[in-house]
């Protein structure tokens, strides 16, 4: 049976867990990860310019920023870095431009207008390649001449035949004008039988909250038009010079992603690009980026507010993958994203618990930046249910009847009489208030508080109505929200399986929405009262098969 009084739900794609679950481990920074911050990573630097890497089915040629033109690499141009070569047994051609590359580190910048020379810097700075062993090699690059960002990219071949990239980097002067560093990586395709990519999403012209989630295909009829396709939620306006040169970065298009990660379809072959939802990469691609019919397929990552001496982390994963069926694009898409279910990066590769960054780095918010550090483990039960004349035109539950020992409960009208032993210091407040809101997250971030457990009593009522005011402010604040079901009118098993859905399909996709890294990134709902249902009921919904009647969390597509 269920415990009483509280039970949580962690719910992912296709699989359901009920238990009553520790939290997150805290953490207190991330872990270096790179030979740039972590003195016991022990290396060789090669006199020439790559190393070849193999594990499995795959083949990876790590290269430097020098020109090589040998057997291994044929007229491989100065420049472009990161993969020279990516092949599989099954296609031994290699999927990147032979003159370029793939996964290569591109642009630094702060949408100020620049020389060609200092946007791309990485280029054109010296790098230093570094082998850690038969499937690891690193790029290294002192801090660079204008912008001062000293870098190191890592390249793992896991043995699951994914490659992973771990990108570290320092700033060490103070040269980003509009307050982020901007980072691109480009992979130059070579002659794909389409220049599109594909991943989950939906168009910012539908909407709000009511636009289906669903396949999209990215379509890009020339370089810089519909180039950059963002995050759902993700509300950031980054400053730029309006002739900043760069085309892609700001290029934006109509379509906005729900999942981290896209693919392209080259020669029978998926190329599979993930990351992880808190660092809120832009997804771009060119359809000309590597030469005619080569396109390219990039992403970007932002670090708000960079601070000197201060280490950021990006952490993404590519798959390089056979398709079955590469003809039927539902199947390609099937497969895809079986791949992506099994490959993606999480939270916890990296020792960081998801929605709450513990060092403040690089997909923390500037309001973030106050007071102590975070901790997922910090659980505050928060209560939208409070309302004002000033701003809901009446009192809410600040006039509530309270009961008394003796006689019947005492009624109290709000305002200066309130049904509370202590009267709070914003005075009655509104839930709605943005102001209000936004100083309950400095205090909870003040307290060391990383996650709002919110109450929540149906679908239209006063904490329904209250949401999306909270996600936004929680999202600037660098805080997380999971949900608090508390017994609203009609709530049993299956009322509950359509709360889920419909709080998972308004806000899923919000980088504010607390999931739990130590149960595969799920997000987590507490039940007040459960035993208010009865233990069969939770069982029939809950079960692997579901149940004929509500069909059960498992088959749902959140």
């Amino acid at each position: 049976m269920l415990p009483p009084l509280l039970a949580v739900l962690t719910v992912a794609l296709g699989a359901t867990v009920v238990a009553a679950l520790p939290l997150d481990s805290a953490q207190t920074g991330l872990t270096a990860r790179t030979s740039l911050a972590n003195p016991s990573v022990r290396f060789t630097v090669p006199a020439q310019a790559y190393v070849v890497l193999r594990r499995g089915e795959i083949e990876a040629v790590v290269v430097d920023n020098r020109a090589v033109d040998d057997a291994v690499l044929p007229g491989h141009r100065a420049g472009y870095h990161g993969l020279a070569a990516l092949r599989h047994v099954r296609q031994p051609r290699n999927l990147f431009v032979p003159a370029y590359a793939g996964l290569n580190f591109e642009h630094i910048h702060d949408g100020t207008i620049q020389p060609r020379e200092v946007l791309f810097e990485p280029r054109h700075a010296p790098m230093e390649l570094r082998v850690i062993d038969a499937c690891t090699a690193e790029l290294y690059q002192a801090p660079t001449p204008h912008w001062g960002l000293e870098s190191c990219l890592r390249y793992t071949l896991l043995e699951s035949g994914v490659v992973e990239v771990v990108f570290e980097c320092i700033p060490r002067r103070d040269t980003f004008r509009n307050g982020y560093c901007g980072l691109f990586w480009a992979s130059y395709i070579d002659q794909p039988e389409s220049l599109d990519i594909h991943f989950r999403g939906r168009s910012e012209e539908e909407e709000e909250g009511r636009g289906e989630v669903d396949w999209q295909r990215g379509v890009t009829p020339a370089h810089g038009t519909w180039a950059t396709h963002r995050p759902l939620a993700d509300t950031r306006v980054l400053p730029h010079d309006a002739a900043f040169p760069l085309e892609l970065p700001f290029g934006f298009s109509r379509l906005r992603y729900t999942e981290p990660w896209y693919f392209g379809v080259c020669r029978g072959m998926a190329f599979v690009q993930m990351f992880r939802r808190e660092d809120r990469v832009w997804l771009s691609q060119s359809p000309s980026g590597g030469g005619r019919g080569c396109p390219a397929w990039d992403f970007q990552w932002f670090i708000p507010a960079p601070r000197l001496g201060e280490r950021y982390q990006l952490v993404m994963r590519a798959a390089y993958v056979p398709l079955d069926c590469p003809d039927d694009l539902p199947s390609v898409r099937r497969q895809v994203h079986e791949v992506v279910d099994r490959a993606k990066p999480s939270a916890t590769a990296v020792e960081v618990p998801a929605n709450v960054r513990e060092d403040a780095s690089d997909s923390t918010p500037p309001d973030a930046r106050l007071g102590t550090p975070v901790s997922s483990r910090a659980v505050a039960f928060y209560y939208p249910w409070y309302g004002n004349p000033q701003v809901d035109g009446r009192y809410a539950n600040w006039n509530h009847a309270v009961a008394v020992r003796e006689g019947p409960p005492r009624s109290y009208p709000g305002g200066d009489d309130i049904g509370a032993n202590f009267y709070p210091a914003l005075g009655c407040y509104s839930a709605n208030d943005p102001e209000v809101v936004a100083e309950h997250m400095r205090q909870l971030r003040r307290a060391g508080v990383g996650v709002l457990s919110v109450s929540w009593w149906g679908q239209d009522s006063f904490t329904d109505r209250a949401l999306p005011g909270l996600f936004a402010a929680a999202e600037k604040a660098g805080l997380a929200i999971n949900f608090h079901l508390e017994p609203f009118p009609g709530r049993n098993a299956a009322t509950a399986r359509e709360a889920i859905a419909y709080l998972i399909g308004r806000f899923g996709a919000s980088p504010a929405c607390h999931r739990l890294a130590s149960h595969g990134h799920r997000p987590m709902f507490f039940v007040y009262d459960s035993y208010l249902t009865p233990a069969w009921e939770w069982a029939e919904v809950l079960r692997p098969e579901g149940c004929a009647r509500c069909g059960g969390l498992r088959r749902t597509r959140w």
